[in-house]
């Protein structure tokens, strides 16, 4: 039988790690996806949106991504005021 710990549980790390630019990666072509966000969400999202024109959904959603970690290059996170093409 394994004996109990007196110590009290490691605290999580602050956050994650700066995110560095992957090695040279060739520019491709936008992926178009679709995603379901809850309708409470996207009610929040469009408000946000109304406040901050400065942005749009895909300007936002990649702006999170880097925030928790996911390198995202500094011009994706500008909003884009166009539709994609296929």
């Amino acid at each position: 039988m394994a004996k109990s710990s007196n110590q009290p549980p490691k605290a999580p790390a602050a956050g994650p790690e700066p995110a560095e630019p992957p090695e040279a990666e060739t520019q491709q072509k936008p992926i178009a996806t679709t995603i379901a966000f809850p309708p409470v969400v996207m009610r929040r999202i469009q408000e946000r949106l109304r406040q901050d024109q400065q942005h749009n959904l895909r300007s936002l959603v990649l702006l999170g991504l880097s925030k928790i970690g996911v390198y995202v290059e500094p011009e994706y996170l500008k909003p884009v005021r166009r539709r994609w093409t296929r």
